[in-house]
């Protein structure tokens, strides 16, 4: 079972990802079932869902590549809250 405050943090940062816009985000959810979904993805299966362009698979790479810094500040500004 997916844990549904992980899920958020995904969906947050994507959501604020240049170039992912409503419809792009929509497509993503509707081919990979979730924003953790679409990182878990193949890059030939992301690629190919509507809508994706290399532009925005480069984006995903970077995203990949920055997500633990991510979620871990995330962590961090949750505990001081």
């Amino acid at each position: 079972m997916s844990n549904p405050i992980e899920n958020l943090k995904y969906d947050l940062a994507l959501s604020l990802v240049p170039k992912i816009g409503s419809a792009v985000f929509m497509s993503i959810l509707a081919h990979a079932g979730s924003t953790k979904g679409f990182l878990d993805l193949t890059k030939c299966k992301a690629s190919k869902i509507s809508r994706i362009s290399s532009s925005i698979m480069e984006i995903r790479r970077q995203f990949e590549n920055n997500l633990p810094k991510l979620i871990k500040s995330s962590i961090n500004v949750s505990r001081r809250i």
